[in-house]
């Protein structure tokens, strides 16, 4: 972790840059570079802050400490070649902004032309703060 310093108020935090997370494999009989193999973009995005979660309670934070997301959204075939915003919102409504975790981060997602696995429609980049 890195320290982050501000000179106005002499705070110092730690910040974290997590490692991407992509999503798990859901039929591992499935070609491992195929979408059956990981689901659609809602599935994937469920799988990928799952292990986000993980990564997070590894270095013992949680979802409360992100500063921020970023999503990398692939197009989907079956939308037309469109990012599919309404499954990742869909996803992301489950873990943030919930009786258990009403911390929102701030959040930006981006169409991409494709990830390292071609079966991959979401891949996350997040920021954690101490």
């Amino acid at each position: 972790m890195a320290r982050a310093h501000n000179p106005a108020t002499a705070n110092c935090a730690q910040a974290a840059l997590c490692p991407s997370c992509s999503p798990p494999v859901i039929n591992p009989a499935a070609p491992p570079d195929s979408l059956a193999a990981f689901g659609d973009t809602y599935t994937q995005t469920v799988g990928a802050l799952r292990e986000l979660g993980a990564s997070l309670n590894r270095l013992g934070l949680s979802f409360s400490n992100l500063a921020q997301l970023r999503a990398l959204l692939v197009g989907d075939p079956a939308l037309g070649n469109r990012m599919d915003s309404e499954g990742f919102s869909k996803a992301y409504a489950e873990f943030f902004g919930t009786a258990e975790n009403p911390h929102l981060v701030a959040r930006t997602r981006l169409q991409v032309i494709g990830l390292v696995n071609p079966g991959w429609l979401v891949e996350l980049e997040t920021i954690a703060v101490r």
